[in-house]
């Protein structure tokens, strides 16, 4: 895991440097993050934001927005399925309060759900800071403090990098890249990776030391307007190292292969 640590700090550092001149590594200007529209390439992270309140000639206006961007329902080998991935923000350019849930349940029972409560702001041309706190609601309830950065990396990867610190001590290190490629005029396809690595062993969530988790997905999507977009997932999730082998030895099944339907909101 000291390993795993030291890579996200080299990432971290290798992030700052390539966004500090504040352009793309072709020369292209910099996509601002949640205000730009989202069919500018790579700007999946981007969303239509709503004026609350303009405030006097002082103080900065503040914007919200709420997105969705997963919900959906299929079959997978363990069952049927049915995942969501949904998150709000309200602040400043400068300051938001951050909110996010995402989880899954298979055959009618929950398998994995959490939410975040964050604090965000920006801390480059490209990227922003987030810390707060996450909430594991299932398979147990945990506590975690969470910091990190989410944003545009070279090439126009949206990408997500956060440390979870349990309230027991262990850390979870979560990285999470995406990239929109157009396909036909309102059509685009868009490649994801998740990985997860922890630090020590947590049998009551039955994680285990070591990378031990990864997704891979595939949608494609129809944009019928901006903000209101169906699509088909093909995806794979599977457990790996410690955590994979002592699901196999409870008799669980390690990898998982799904086919959904599904839509994404923004408002």
């Amino acid at each position: 895991m000291r390993a795993v640590t030291l890579a996200a700090v080299a990432l971290l550092a290798s992030v700052g440097a390539a966004h500090a001149q504040g352009a793309s590594p072709d020369g292209t200007p910099a996509i601002r993050l949640d205000t730009d529209p989202a069919h500018a390439p790579g700007a999946t992270m981007a969303a239509p934001t709503h004026t609350a309140m303009a405030g006097g000639h002082d103080s900065p206006p503040t914007y919200y927005f709420v997105r969705v961007n997963n919900l959906d329902f299929g079959g997978a080998n363990a069952g049927a399925r049915l995942a969501w991935d949904v998150n709000a923000r309200f602040g400043t350019d400068d300051y938001r309060l951050v909110l996010k849930s995402e989880g899954e349940a298979v055959r009618g029972r929950t398998r994995d759900a959490e939410l975040q409560v964050l604090i965000d702001t920006p801390v480059s041309e490209f990227f922003n800071l987030q810390m707060g706190w996450r909430r594991v609601i299932a398979p147990v309830n945990r506590n975690f403090f969470a910091i990190g950065v989410e944003g545009l990396a070279p090439y126009f990867v949206d990408s997500e990098l956060t440390l979870f610190v349990s309230e027991r001590g262990g850390a979870v290190l979560r990285a999470k890249g995406a990239v929109d490629i157009p396909i036909i005029a309102n059509v685009y396809t868009k490649p994801m990776i998740e990985v997860n690595a922890y630090s020590s062993d947590d049998r009551a969530l039955e994680t285990y030391a070591g990378i031990g988790r990864m997704k891979l997905s595939l949608q494609t999507r129809y944009e019928v307007t901006r903000q209101i977009a169906p699509y088909f997932e093909l995806g794979w999730d599977r457990l790996l190292g410690r955590t994979g082998s002592a699901a196999h030895a409870a008799g669980e099944r390690v990898e998982n292969a799904y086919a959904v339907v599904g839509i994404r909101l923004w408002y």
